[in-house]
């Protein structure tokens, strides 16, 4: 997939990201690829992150929409095997 700026992964986070995120808590100013959650005390969290490869997991001539219905399928599918709810 093409990259969507000049500036790559970073300048992307920092000119539409970063200020939403400015003064938030665990959010580190979105200057790392990392958080900090702490969920409230008698609950749990459960987390995942597996991401999708062109040409392995869909065809680079996918279009976006589907790409991303694919990356949020693979993720939600990973929340319900653990029984995760809302």
């Amino acid at each position: 997939m093409a990259e969507t700026s000049s500036d790559g992964e970073f300048g992307i986070i920092e000119r539409y990201f970063a200020s939403l995120a400015t003064n938030t808590a665990g959010a580190f100013d979105l200057k790392d690829d990392a958080g900090l959650i702490s969920p409230p005390e008698g609950c749990e969290l459960v987390l995942t992150t597996d991401m999708i490869v062109a040409g392995v997991h869909y065809l680079e001539s996918a279009a976006p929409r589907d790409i991303a219905y694919k990356a949020l399928a693979v993720n939600v599918s990973d929340l319900c095997a653990k029984g995760a709810t809302p």
